[in-house]
């Protein structure tokens, strides 16, 4: 039937037609008469039926299948992923299971009882993340006992030993020494591998080894041949082999073999920093793009050539990284399709991992959460059944206990793949392509899929992930929520619950409005200067913000303890996993209020830093203390937004003898004048600064002009303002150009200076004393003075985060009064 462009059934039967589950479970397109069992078995929408008794419409429909060859094959694949899902063997045996257990009961005769099972004892010898994944899983297996492990962190080892009264090893030749062991899972960085394998090998034991299976080839190669010498069953973490949707794909392309793959890992740099170095990792594409090198030898054959390309910039935050942080392959295979797979390790999110594929009227896009098949007709996506990871662990501990062996990649083949990815990093390296021999390696032919019981199905995600939200820019004036899947926080790093998350309107507006100057330049960081028409941003826009207030949820860092409240920085996000190494996480004390801690990270720290500018335009690189340059002297803060009514409040602590905040908005003055600053419209402010504030020696003017409006008028009047010689502390973002800022007037007659206060440099020579941390400090004593008051009069909304994309669109369309902006995340 398979080699059928058709297959035409005019029937009246009324029961379950076979003959049509056959042609759907091979792909064929079928016409059909419409009556009770083929309606079930094509489901109603099939677009081929014909009504019963009218030999003139069954002609017809058969005509004008065959005179559409497109309609066809999206009949045909419709039919087929119909199949898989409701009619598949696996399924419906379940299904049979489910009513038999209705009618049966238990066996009630003790003399019927199975013997006791004897369980296979496990070892693990590491016990990181990857080991837990595993641990989750076989814990719910009856057949195995987790008996003992081993990691030179004997900290984690107690801990795994704890969990299943188990015991703990600082070494495994000690575990191996002290247990008898059915088998052993080996889940250790590239660089820890060889010792290890040679010793189950030297014993016999069975082994399960996550990829990459070693950092040396030659080592690779030596463990192969004993393994193979000895006969001792393997397995190898290429979990994605176990998808079902990598399954529906090979059926795909059997008879339609691809012509092109496109495979991406485009990703961040991993926190462990034995991964940053190639000596012990081997480079992005040994230790993570070894999983789309190997599906795509396991979808499509083996690779005959190789051409690699690598580049690398250094990342200040990353220091000593010297892997490659992109790398580009070609790959031609045997059956003369060719493939280009590409990395990087240069963002700060998963952007994308998976594997295009291109063949005859036919698209494939797959990733180890689903797969999307186009033939013309739309881009239906599915998403992937069952754990691959417990398909992958049922397959070793059966073949270890003796039943057949299912197992997908033994040690030989994944050899094959660790060549691959060795011969591409050899190419980039010389710039020579790499030709390689075919392997001689026997391939069985592949088992079902493992029927994983519903108990233990796989959950919405997976244990110790969570979906994580962020509230971004999808286009122009369109909010949105962007959601990815989050992994258990590494060790060194703490998992965060949100708790609030606040709005920078100055900034975030931009984005919204499509005002930002990155939609239209890039800057080169190289040269320090913005580069016109090639634009460095695009929507969408995943992650916006930087005021987040968090409880900590998990902590596997030191200093950080479970419920512990920071101040920190990650976007409008409903949870984080953060690095203490890198990020900022400011404890908040019991005293402040958690939701003004959305000022403590960034905001506040911008405004503090504007101060110590003009600390520095007083003492240079001497500054005794923050606001020693303001003390005793007069200053106007222009704009009575966030950062003006911070750096405001800022300098009235700090001992400034007049403070006067400039707004054109009356809503925005009164706000300032009900915490007790004088506030004033920006020429009444000039005009004030001319008459009142004035001596013989340094003339009529403020000493210094704090500006935070985005507006060239609001900077000309800050100069305006000024007595001669004087500064303007610029804190605003400028998107527009200046036309209103009139540099041959005030600032030429009057010699005066305009000094840039951004978050990221403090005042040269400044900086070995003064860092974001310090001046979130002091942002947190600003609070403990006037915390209440910056509660009542500058948060003026706090919106439900799930109300946020309507509440910023209506932001946008009716402009209602507002200063400080904060979401709120509930548990």
């Amino acid at each position: 039937m398979s080699i059928a462009d058709l297959f035409v059934l005019p029937s009246r039967f009324e029961g379950l037609p076979l003959v049509v589950l056959e042609a759907m479970s091979l792909g064929v397109p079928v016409v059909a008469t419409r009556i009770g069992g083929t309606i079930e078995a094509l489901g109603e929408t099939h677009t081929y039926f014909a009504e019963p008794n009218d030999p003139s419409e069954l002609a017809s429909v058969i005509g004008s299948a065959l005179a559409d060859p497109e309609g066809r094959a999206a009949a045909g694949a419709t039919g087929l992923r119909r199949f898989r899902q409701e009619f598949a063997a696996v399924r419906m045996a379940a299904q049979t299971s489910t009513i038999y257990q209705r009618y049966f009961a238990p066996r009630t005769d003790p003399t019927q009882e199975d013997r006791p099972m004897r369980k296979s004892r496990l070892g693990f010898i590491g016990v990181g993340g990857i080991a837990r994944r595993h641990l989750d899983i076989l814990a719910s297996f009856e057949d195995v006992d987790l008996v003992a492990f081993a990691d030179p962190d004997l900290g984690r080892a107690d801990e795994a030993a704890m969990r299943f009264g188990a015991r703990s090893f600082p070494s495994h030749r000690e575990m191996l020494n002290s247990e008898a062991l059915d088998a052993v899972y080996v889940c250790i960085p590239p660089f820890a591998h060889g010792s290890p394998e040679f010793d189950l090998i030297e014993r016999g034991i069975p082994f399960f080894v996550e990829k990459p299976v070693s950092l040396d080839l030659a080592v690779a190669e030596d463990l192969a041949a004993e393994i193979a010498r000895k006969n001792i069953i393997t397995a190898v973490g290429y979990h994605w082999r176990y998808l079902d949707t990598v399954d529906e794909a090979r059926e795909l392309l059997a008879n339609n073999p691809a012509q092109l793959l496109s495979g991406y890992w485009l990703d961040s740099t991993p926190p462990p920093q034995w991964w940053w170095k190639e000596e012990t990792s081997g480079g992005q594409m040994v230790e993570q793009g070894t999983h789309l090198l190997d599906l795509a030898r396991f979808l499509i054959g083996e690779v005959t050539e190789v051409y690699g390309r690598a580049g690398h910039k250094d990342r200040p935050d990353f220091p000593g990284l010297d892997v490659p942080t992109v790398t580009t392959a070609n790959l031609t295979f045997q059956s003369g399709a060719v493939a280009n797979i590409s990395s990087t390790c240069l963002l700060n999110w998963s952007h994308r991992v998976g594997l295009h594929i291109f063949a005859d009227k036919l698209a494939i896009e797959l990733t180890d959460r689903d797969i999307m098949i186009d033939v013309g007709r739309g881009r239906p996506t599915r998403g992937a059944e069952g754990d691959p990871v417990w398909r992958e662990d049922r397959d070793f501990i059966d073949a270890v206990r003796g039943a057949e062996n299912r197992i997908r990649c033994p040690y030989s083949d994944a050899l094959v793949t660790h060549r691959l990815a060795h011969a591409v990093v050899s190419s980039a390296r010389t710039g020579e392509p790499v030709h390689l021999e075919l392997p001689d390696i026997a391939k069985r032919r592949l088992s079902p899929l493992q029927v994983q019981p519903h108990s233990e199905m796989q959950p919405e995600t997976p244990p110790g992930h969570r979906k994580i939200r962020s509230l971004g820019i999808e286009a122009p004036g369109q909010a949105y929520f962007f959601e990815y899947e989050e992994g258990p926080p590494p060790e060194g790093h703490v998992r965060l619950d949100t708790l609030y998350t606040g709005f920078s309107a100055g900034t975030e507006l931009t984005f919204l409005k499509n005002t930002n100057p990155y939609f239209r330049s890039r800057f080169d960081g190289g040269r320090g200067v913005f580069i016109d028409n090639e634009a460095d941003l695009h929507y969408p826009v995943a992650f916006l913000g930087y005021m987040e207030v968090a409880r900590v949820a998990e902590s596997r860092a030191g200093g950080f303890c479970d419920g512990q409240v920071l101040a920190t920085t990650y976007a409008h996000k409903t949870g984080h996993t953060a690095d203490p190494y890198h990020d900022l996480l400011v404890p908040m004390p019991s005293e402040v209020d958690p939701l003004l801690g959305i000022f403590v990270a960034q905001m506040g720290p911008i405004a503090a830093n504007g101060i110590l500018h003009a600390d520095a335009e007083a003492f240079g690189a001497g500054v005794p203390c923050l606001g020693a340059g303001i003390a005793g002297r007069p200053v106007i803060v222009i704009g009575a937004g966030t950062v003006g009514l911070l750096t405001a409040l800022f300098a009235r602590k700090l001992g400034a003898s007049d403070v006067v905040i400039t707004d054109p908005s009356d809503f925005r003055r009164g706000k300032a004048e009900a915490m007790g600053l004088t506030a004033m419209t920006e020429d009444q402010a000039w005009q004030h600064a001319k008459a009142r504030w004035h001596d013989a020696a340094m003339g009529r003017g403020a000493d210094l002009v704090f500006q935070t409006r985005a507006g060239a008028g609001s900077l000309h009047t800050a100069l305006k303002a000024l007595r001669p010689q004087g500064t303007v502390i610029d804190l605003a973002f400028y998107q527009d150009g200046a036309q209103a800022l009139r540099l041959g007037e005030e600032f030429h007659h009057n010699g005066l200076n305009i000094r840039c206060a951004q978050i990221n440099r403090v005042p040269r020579g400044l900086a070995t004393l003064w860092d974001r941390r310090r001046l979130a400090l002091e942002t947190l004593e600003l609070l403990k003075r006037d915390g209440a008051a910056i509660r009542e009069h500058v948060v003026t909304h706090v919106i439900p985060i799930d109300e946020g994309p309507g509440f910023l669109r209506d932001l946008i369309e009716n402009r209602p009064d507002f200063l400080q902006i904060v979401f709120k995340v509930d548990p």
